[in-house]
């Protein structure tokens, strides 16, 4: 009687530190739950003959790289001064706000309730068309809209 398959301490101590990567970042921890459970139900298979890519690569499908836009809030943006919660980004425009760049403070995740401010950078994630409704929302002028 013997065991089957030897789990290395370090192998737990790897996906530790992997789900802590993810994290850093900010991919969502029900997806690093959902991820970290499949590598461990495919019984540490990738140890033995070769990593299995399409496991890794599932995370967010494309590369989230390919999805993040951004855009400096104008003085002359018809957006400043409003809420995120009142703009109704996500139902207007698709994206999903993850963070703002306000002068050397990084709000990350900002509520509905955060005020936009000029020179405000906006960092969101979407399509390409989300993306670039996006940018003409938080571009838009009050020139733009007579």
């Amino acid at each position: 009687m013997g065991a089957d398959v030897v789990v290395p301490a370090e192998f737990e101590t790897a996906l530790s530190l992997f789900e802590r990567v993810l994290g850093i970042y900010d991919v969502p921890e029900e997806k690093i739950d959902d991820l970290v459970d499949q590598l461990r139900l495919e019984n540490y298979g990738f140890l033995r003959s070769g990593v299995r890519r399409q496991t890794i690569q599932s995370i967010d499908g494309p590369d989230i790289h390919d999805q993040l836009g951004r855009c400096r809030i104008s003085q002359r943006s018809v957006v400043v001064g409003q809420t995120i919660g009142e703009l109704d980004v996500r139902a207007k425009t698709g994206v999903t706000i993850i963070a703002i760049q306000r002068r050397n403070q990084q709000i990350r995740n900002p509520g509905p309730d955060l005020q936009l401010q000029i020179g405000d950078e906006v960092s969101f994630v979407g399509s390409r068309s989300e993306r670039t409704a996006a940018n003409k929302l938080f571009l838009l002028t009050s020139r733009n809209t007579e």
